[in-house]
């Protein structure tokens, strides 16, 4: 299974994930993320928060304890740290 699999920004959803498995969240369910800034104004970056659920959703296994995201196309590509 690949672990190249695009994403969106997500953060925990408030529900329990057992009950949901099969659905996915769009983006109007999502908050939106702060693009942080830096000392001399230049956009920082933006934070991403993935659940263990979304983590598993995007074939990452559960030992893996480190993942390196990347952008590919306009993608937001999440895979293991090798």
């Amino acid at each position: 299974m690949s672990t190249d699999t695009p994403t969106t920004p997500t953060h925990a959803p408030e529900q329990d994930s057992d009950d949901h498995d099969d659905e996915v969240d769009t983006e109007s369910e999502r908050e939106p993320a702060t693009i942080a800034s830096a000392p001399n104004g230049d956009r920082g970056g933006v934070a991403i928060y993935l659940t263990a659920d979304d983590l598993r959703r995007l074939g990452i296994p559960h030992d893996v304890n480190a993942v390196v995201p990347s952008i590919l196309n306009g993608a937001v590509l999440i895979k293991p740290a090798t």
